[in-house]
């Protein structure tokens, strides 16, 4: 089976963990505990009419991580 298809299979936080190689309690930390300002990093950019755009782009974190995020 790919990966797609075991990540599309997962029903429950158990499974998405095994699938990603975390402890259930560790994967739900960083869904659901960890703070917003821990996971991304807010900076604005200029639009054409001049007011600013907010950005939250993800941290450096390593790739199975930063899938978790998105």
């Amino acid at each position: 089976m790919s990966s797609l298809a075991k990540l599309q299979a997962a029903k429950s936080l158990d499974d998405l963990a095994a699938i990603l190689g975390y402890k259930p309690a560790a994967l739900a930390y960083l869904l659901y505990h960890l703070p917003d300002a821990q996971k991304y990093t807010a900076f604005t950019i200029p639009k054409r009419n001049g007011n600013p755009r907010p950005i939250l782009a993800p941290t450096d974190l390593p790739p199975e991580r930063s899938l978790i995020l998105m």
